[in-house]
Order: C-alpha cells, then structure tokens, then sequence
C-alpha cells in the first residue's frame, strides 16, 4: 500500500494505534462495576485476594438461574431431535424459516400474561431477552438518548446503556409502596428533567426483587407513555411466577400506548432454561417487522434445538410450575421469617430495639427477596467499621461469611440493600428426581413425579437457612461485639481437598477431634474396620475425640449402643448428641428465651423410645392440649404429607414454639433412606412458627464438644483452627466445620455420599464428584478419607 493510500477503516479516531468507544460513564455503570467487582473477589482496581461468588465453599444468592431443570419433555425431545436430522439439520443455518408451532405457543403465553391477542401475534425470537431488549434500545433509541427506568431493574441494563451512548436515569420506588413503579414519580421527573427527545422508558414487571404493577399502575404509566410519546420495553421474564393468580396479567402493552410498546418474555427463570438462550418478543406489526429484519440481520437465526426446548417447555402443564412457584414462595417465607429471627437474636443481644437487618419488602413474584442491612450498617458506624455502599457490604460479607448477596445498589436501590436470590439454592441436588424422570418418561406428568423433587428442594432450604443463621449472624454479632481490627478473622476454607491416607497424617494439624457416628464409625449395626484402633491412636496421640451426632438419643443411651457394636467408652473423652441438648432445654423448661410448658405433642419416630417421660414431661395425643412440639428421629413416610402438614398447621395457629432434637433432614434407618425430622423445621417456619433445632450445622454442638475437648486437655479453651472436624455429610460435618471455623475431613468411602464419590469397581475417588458436591453445598473440606484408619 502506497504511503499515501486511504485506510480501509473507517476510524473513530485518527490516533494510531486503534482506539476503542470506550462505554459512557454514569452513576449506575459506576455502581454496576463496583458490584461485580465486588461479587469475583477483586477490589475496584480489577485485582484482590478474596472469595468470590463462584467459589465452591461460598453460598452465593446472587445467581440467577432457576429452582430445578426444564421440564423432562423438554430435555426429552432435545435429545430425540439431536438424533434425528430431520428435525434438527445442525449443518443448516434454517435462514429465515418459520417455527409455525413455538410461534403459535409464544402467542398463547403472551395472552396467558395479559397481551391483547392483535399484539400478541406479532411475534420474534431471539437468542435470549437480552438480545431482544438490547435490539429495542437500538432501534429505538439515538447515542446521547435517555432511557428511564425504576429501582429494581435488571442489572445489564446499565452497561447496555453505556455501550450505546445512552444516560440512564433510575427512579428511585419506596418502601412504603413495595417498591412498585409510580407513574406520579415517572411524570415528575419528565416535568423537572424535560428531555429534548422523548426518553424510552424499560419496565420491569415483575421487578428484580418482587415488585408487581397493579391495574392502576399500568393504566396510569400508559398514559404517560401516550402523552409523552415515549416509546416502551416492558420486561416480563417473571410473568406467571406471581404467587397471587388474582394478580397476573397486566400488562403495559393492554394500555392506551399498546402500539409504542415492546413487551418480551423467554424460556429461563421459570421454565428453566436460561442456558438454551432463547426469548421472544411481541408488539404492533411496525415495530415487530422493524424488530424482525433487525434480529435477521444481526444474528441470523436462532438454533433450531433451542426453539425445540422452548415449544415444549411452553406446553408443559400449569401443574408443574405451579409447583415452582408454591416451592418459590416457601423459601421466601422460610427466609424472612430465618431474618426475622436473626434480626430479633442481635436487637436482644446488643438491647437496640430498631430493626438491625429486615426484608425491604415481601415479594409479590419472582425469585427474590430485597434484605435492608441499614441498621446494622448504621450501628457500625459508630464504631468506625464504615462502608461506602452496598458493594462495600457485599465485599464484606462475601470475605467474612463466605455468603455472597447482590448489591443493591446494581438494581437501582440506594443505601445498604442487598438481593437474595433463592431460587438457584441447591437446584443441582433435585438432579437425581429430574434424571429419573427423564430416563422413564412416557409423556406424562404425575403427582408422584412432584413430590419425588421433595428431598432435593428441603435440602435447598436447609442451605438458605443455614447460610443466615449459622454465616451472616455470627459475623454480623462478631462485627457489632468487636472492634473493627478484629473483624473477619475466620480462618478461610480450602479451595480443593488434600487426599491423605489415615488419620496419622492429621495429628500435627490439630489439637482435638469432633468426630460423627454414623457413616464415619459404623452403618448403624457394627463399627467400621479400623474404628476403633484409630480412636485408641489418637488418645495415645493426646488428641481427645469427642463423638458429636445429630441422634436425638441421649449421649448415654448411643455409648450403650457403641459398646454393643464394638467401639467401647475407653476410645473416646464424650459423647455429645442433638437430643443431648434438646433434653438439656427441656430440663429447664426453656429454649433460649422462650418458655417450654409441660405437655408436649411429640413429632416423629425413634428407634429404642424418646426421652420425652424422662425429663418429665406430659406427652399428650392431643395438639389443643399441647403447650409446645418436641421432634425426634425421623419420619416414617416417604414425604411430608397432608397430616403432617396439618398437624404443624394447628401447632403455628396456636404459636406452640416446635424443637427439633436432630437437625438432619434425611436419615438411614437399616439401610432404608428415610426423612428426618429437620426437614419439618422450614415447613413450621413457614407458617410463621418458630423453630429450635439442635445439632449440626448448628454452632451449639460444636461449641458444647469444644468445651469437653479443652477440659481434657486442662485448658480454658482451644481455638476453633486447631480442631479437626471428621464426618460424612457436606450439610452437617462439613458446612458446620466451617462456620465454626474448624478444619474438616471428608469420609468418602463409608458415608452418605460414598456411591456417589466411589462409583467403581475399584473403590477410586472420583475427583470430579468431589468438586460437583463441593460446588452443590457450598462448602469444600480440607481433606479428604475413605475411612476412618489410622
């Protein structure tokens, strides 16, 4: 090329090298990168040693994606399309071809959430919504336009906007109006800001966080919209995941400005499919033709397999959404009501009687809550622990519980809220009930099927409950107890598992044992090979074992039964039980602050008795005669049924305080798994009764073990970073053991999890396994054993 040629580019700048436009920098940009930057672990300079949301050990509520897989028609004509190229010619691009049926399945769903039926029939599809609102922006909207929107909205918005040239102005919602959209707030500030052009207005209905437009909001938004000329994107990703049928189906395109309104919707959230990346959009036929040539000519065409997924996933019955939402709806009440409980134990702890922490307000939809930290971040700053905004808390938390929340300030919300997003919370262990359902589908869906996903979803719950009880109180007390050179001084978990070979290899780390029962020591009939004499090592070893177990027995009645399968009294320093504790409380007649009566309906069946008569108490057959709830042992039907949840309904109605002497939510009972009696504490909780569980992941027992532990070694105390924690269980042992910031092994080979994590024939451990169950709990051991040998 000659010295003098003309470049080939067209150039934005005529620097050399290259420049880049760079995004446009605004407040709510600003507030996004620092959220994300907070959420990866890294300070704002893109580089920190911290946890981030994506570490195995960390709970992270600031995912997105839904409560379990797609409907198994769904996965089932995926797999049936990929084999047949008739259906799916993946070597065909499919340029322009029509999809006659999703089409016509989009239409219905879009008059299922309240778009006219003329609307609703102009139809497009896209590779996600984010692409579909992102297409809207670009035809609606010119570089230097503004694009309003409320609280509560989607985060990518704001770099959507800065990519484009666009200043995004976000409308504060209240409180006092459950953070709702106002019309009244939307024309005040087009009177005081009097843009040039008019701005185009993105709606978010349902919110992020659970915030519904009312007949009178849409009416009164519409209006505005005509008056103003606005054009309008109305997000409905969250439609029909209301929990009140009365109040799906309105829409802004059912207004007065239906014809300059884009509404979309697509298949993630709640139909479950967010990785097929698939949305769809309606609207009047200009802006649907307009929308159309412009998604041609961007990206082509949609793959045929994810229009596949979404036909079939659009024509699943009501049933079993409904089942997503009534799912949905029970963790967002397990929740408040766990802040609730968390928010009352510090305002009695530190004598304050303003709220501390609180739910901002209850979500009407969706799959999150909106938790207000100000009081605690207010009562902080008189002891000189300050944070800048909400990503400063987030980092916090992140760093000291290892729980990872959404800064509100992402969302649009000032202060110091934090989004909890519950739904994703334990998906990954309803994987068994979807697989084995997919592998014997007939076309189907059956009430068996739904409550085959009843294990999987209580275990989530038990994750969510554990996360603010046993992580974000301990540290939010820490920080309010301490100064702040002392807070978040929890010892940071492993990132991958250290294989050793026997306990042997442990007895420098640590100064003390907590070792479980059952999967670590024996089956329940007779000890593990090697057991004993492990125990015996240790004690010569001057490590004094202490057996912890969520048994509802009493620590007496196990040692009777160690003895009779073959580890006797002499192998370790004590014995300490969930049903230890619990007979504790009943002796006194208290349970925390709340008073225990005399008669008492007792929950659940325990091989060999309940201790109930011999603390004294009157066991009645009657719950109106009752005075409060003891549970024990386990449950002896497959699921939670009707009469159980009645039986706990009666108990709420009359605000009979429930304690649960076992705090594990499944059980092996000769070799049978069956429920235990922990998984009744979210369904009580849900109804508004409270809840006193003892055992692990609960700090009781550990503290109670730790205690034993330094009186055998004539100490005062030990630090919880020279106790090793043995067991077999993530929920229990080793969740447990790292809030208490102890060490943990993992029995892999004896356990609950071993024919997961050993699935050959040759008794190998299988890495991948342990990594998938690291991610699925939210917690990762130090190390790892097949079984207890020295």
């Amino acid at each position: 090329m000659k010295p003098d040629a003309p470049s080939p580019y067209h150039l934005r700048s005529k620097l050399n090298p290259l420049t880049l436009e760079l995004p446009v920098e605004c407040s709510a940009y600003t507030s996004l990168k620092r959220a994300r930057s907070a959420l990866l672990g890294e300070e704002d300079s893109g580089h920190g040693p911290g946890p981030s949301m994506f570490d195995a050990d960390v709970v992270s509520f600031a995912h997105g994606e839904g409560l379990r897989r797609a409907y198994p028609e769904s996965i089932t004509a995926m797999r049936h399309a990929l084999s047949d190229p008739t259906l799916l010619p993946i070597e065909n691009y499919m340029f322009l071809q029509k999809f006659k049926s999703l089409s016509a399945e989009i239409t219905r769903h879009f008059m299922e959430i309240g778009v006219p039926p003329d609307l609703a029939g102009n139809t497009a599809i896209d590779a996600g919504t984010t692409r579909l609102i992102i297409a809207g922006l670009d035809l609606m909207a010119q570089r230097g336009d503004t694009v309003i929107t409320f609280s509560g909205f989607y985060h990518p918005l704001a770099a959507w906007c800065a990519y484009r040239g666009l200043k995004l102005c976000v409308i504060p919602t209240s409180p006092e109006n459950s953070h709702r959209p106002s019309a009244k707030q939307l024309l005040q500030w087009l009177e005081e800001n009097a843009p040039p052009t008019p701005p185009i207005l993105v709606l978010f209905n349902p919110s992020m966080t659970g915030a519904i437009c009312g007949v009178r909001e849409i009416e009164e938004l519409s209006e505005v919209i005509l008056n103003f000329r606005m054009w309008a994107i109305e997000d409905a990703l969250f439609a029909n995941c209301e929990f009140d049928v009365a109040a799906r189906s309105v829409r802004l395109a059912a207004g007065c400005a239906a014809e300059q309104v884009l509404t979309v919707s697509g298949a993630s959230k709640n139909f479950g499919l967010a990785n097929m990346r698939i949305g769809w959009a309606c609207g009047a036929p200009k802006l649907i033709h307009a929308l159309s040539e412009y998604i041609t000519t961007s990206s082509a065409a949609t793959p045929q397999l994810s229009k596949i997924a979404a036909l079939h996933a659009l024509r699943a019955p009501s049933e079993y959404y409904e089942l997503n939402n009534k799912e949905i709806l029970f963790r967002i009440n397990l929740a408040i009501e766990t802040i609730n409980h968390v928010d009352l134990n510090l305002r009695t702890i530190f004598e304050h009687e303003k709220s501390i922490i609180k739910a901002a307000h209850t979500p009407s939809a969706g799959h999150s809550i909106l938790i207000d930290f100000s009081g605690f971040v207010s009562l902080l700053n008189k002891k000189n622990l300050k944070f800048e905004d909400s990503a400063d808390l987030t980092r916090w938390i992140l760093a000291s519980a290892k729980v990872a929340f959404a800064p509100g300030q992402s969302h649009g919300f000032e202060g110091y809220q934090l989004r909890m997003n519950i739904a994703s919370i334990g998906s990954s262990l309803t994987y068994p009930a979807s697989l084995s359902i997919e592998s014997q589908w007939n076309g189907q869906w059956t009430n068996a099927q739904s409550k085959a996903f009843e294990a999987g979803f209580a275990e989530g719950r038990a994750i969510i409950q554990s996360a603010l009880t046993d992580r974000v109180e301990p540290v939010l007390r820490m920080a309010l107890q301490n100064p702040p050179a002392q807070v978040n001084t929890a010892r940071k978990s492993a990132q991958k598992p250290r294989a050793i070979h026997g306990m042997r290899e442990t007895i420098h780390e640590c100064d003390a044992v907590l070792m479980d029962v059952w999967g670590v020591l024996t089956d329940g009939s007779r000890a593990h090979a090697g057991a004993q004499t492990t125990l015996r090592q240790l004690a010569k070893e001057c490590r004094p074992v202490i057996l912890i177990s969520n048994t509802s027995r009493l620590g007496s009645d196990l040692s009777h039964h160690l003895s009779r399968i073959g580890i006797q009294p002499d192998c370790y320093a004590k014995i300490v039980t969930g049903g230890d504790l619990a007979f504790r409380s009943v002796q006194r007649r208290k349970s925390g602050s709340t008073e225990l009566g005399q008669a008492c309906y007792v929950l659940g069946f325990q091989p060999g008795g309940h201790w109930a008569d011999a603390a004294g108490l009157n066991v009645v057959t009657d719950i109106e005669k009752a005075d409060w709830l003891l549970a024990v042992g386990y449950i002896d039907d497959e699921y939670i049924n009707d009469n159980h949840l009645e039986i706990l309904r009666r108990g709420a109605d009359r605000r009979l305080p429930l304690l649960i002497s076992n705090a594990d939510t499944s059980i092996i009972i000769n070799q049978k798994m069956c429920l235990g009696v922990g998984i009744l504490a979210a369904h009580y909780q849900s109804m508004g009764g409270a809840v006193h569980i003892f055992g692990k992941p609960h700090q009781e027992i550990y503290h109670e073990a730790a205690m034993h532990a330094a009186t055998q070694l004539s100490r005062d105390c030990i630090e919880p970073r020279r106790i090793l924690v043995v067991g077999d269980s993530f929920n229990s042992d080793i969740a447990g053991a790292a809030s208490f910031g102890a060490k943990s092994l993992l029995i892999t080979a004896t356990g609950v999890h071993a024919s997961d994590l050993h699935p050959g024939g040759d008794g190998s451990l299988c890495n991948d396994t342990l990594m998938r169950l690291c991610r699925d709990h939210q917690c990762v051991p130090d190390m790892t054993l097949g079984s207890v040998t020295w």
